[in-house]
């Protein structure tokens, strides 16, 4: 068996249902966008809580405009930028 037959009866082996594919991703999303808020050059004043980093990063995926912190003043331009790319994200339509 050739190796693109490996990967391809492995990958038909693997049956994910749609809704658990739109949970895992929100949830590396989600994780990959609060690791990025809680980097040193991300925040302005402070690194930011884990709490303050998950919630921010949930919100501009959903698209919902909650925060807990000023994104103006408690983020660089960097920081904004990546608030900016997870609101994209999420407007764009991750869950479509």
């Amino acid at each position: 068996m050739s190796f693109a037959n490996r990967v391809r009866h492995r990958r038909d082996g693997i049956r994910m249902p749609p809704p658990a594919r739109l949970v895992i991703g929100l949830a590396l999303l989600t994780l990959t966008g609060s690791l990025l808020l809680m980097l040193p050059g991300i925040s302005a004043a402070r690194p930011l809580r884990i709490n303050e980093a998950v919630f921010t990063a949930v919100s501009a995926l959903t698209v919902t405009g909650l925060t807990v912190i000023a994104p103006s003043r408690d983020l660089t331009v960097f920081g904004q930028i990546v608030l900016l790319m997870l609101i994209q994200v999420g407007g764009v339509g991750f869950m479509v």
